[in-house]
């Protein structure tokens, strides 16, 4: 099944266009090639960090392939060393599509805004795929629910649940506040806008 994959950092803001320049060009070209599906950037208008791109990829043992390693070669990507200079509070996690209302696992996420929640579960796996089909069942955008799996080359240490909703009414922000109030912690929620999508 296709997972999803986050890419979350802070960049300088002097440094913003240059990054956005490369990743346009450069970046999201290169993870294509590589074998990722899709690449979609979205800024954070709430929550933080400020990125917070979003990738559907066959697997995580993607991140072992040769061509993805290469392409990380600062040989190859020659503006790499200085985005790393230029970038904070970076944290790399896939994570298993679990359950996708209105839609399939290899849909492209949509050029609109997109709101994001990751907690930690303290209660049961089924409870809560339970109450997310409860609370989401009347949503009309694809909404994802998804579980932590697999390790990037950078491990990071990101909560274990993401709820990813191309749905931003009152309605879902409500749903996705009923989701954790009870049963999980360590949430962190961030309203998005789309800025860009490229896609094989």
């Amino acid at each position: 099944m296709t997972h999803l994959y986050l890419a979350r950092m802070d960049v300088t803001p002097s440094f913003l266009p240059t990054f956005e320049q490369w990743y346009d060009e450069r970046h999201a070209p290169d993870l294509l090639k590589s074998g990722f599906f899709s690449c979609s950037a979205f800024y954070a208008t709430e929550g933080n960090p400020l990125v917070h791109n979003v990738y559907l990829i066959p697997s995580p043992e993607i991140f072992q392939s040769p061509t993805y390693l290469g392409a990380r070669d600062p040989k190859v990507d020659t503006l790499r060393p200085t985005v790393l200079e230029n970038v904070s509070n970076r944290s790399n996690t896939p994570y298993e599509q679990v359950v996708v209302l209105r839609g399939e696992p290899d849909d492209l996420p949509l050029p609109q805004p997109a709101m994001a929640l990751q907690f930690d579960l303290t209660s049961s796996r089924d409870t809560l795929i339970d109450r997310f089909h409860q609370l989401f069942q009347s949503s009309e955008e694809t909404i994802r629910l998804c579980r932590r799996e697999g390790t990037h080359i950078n491990v990071s240490e990101e909560p274990e649940w993401l709820v990813f909703a191309q749905q931003t009414t009152a309605s879902t922000r409500q749903a996705l506040q009923e989701l954790t109030l009870s049963g999980v912690s360590g949430q962190k929620f961030q309203a998005l806008d789309h800025r860009a999508t490229f896609a094989r």
